[in-house]
């Protein structure tokens, strides 16, 4: 998760938009591990300002990955 949490930092609007379907399914995935420590880390990238304001996690996004992470949670 780290090395993913640094990747998409670095990602552009474009890139994202091609990964997001594939991405969120992942995070998805992530949230509804049976290990805590995956769990945890993934709900942690909620405390990357980068990726909330202007990535993956923003706004922008949230009407796809809410829902996807939402039963899980």
């Amino acid at each position: 998760m780290n090395e993913l949490e640094e990747i998409l930092e670095l990602l552009g609007e474009e890139q994202l938009e091609e990964l997001k379907g594939e991405l969120f399914l992942l995070l998805s995935n992530c949230v509804a591990s049976q290990h805590f420590q995956v769990v945890e880390r993934t709900l942690f990238l909620w405390n990357n300002e980068t990726l909330c304001s202007q990535g993956c996690l923003s706004r922008q996004y949230t009407p796809t990955l809410l829902p996807m992470i939402y039963g899980d949670l």
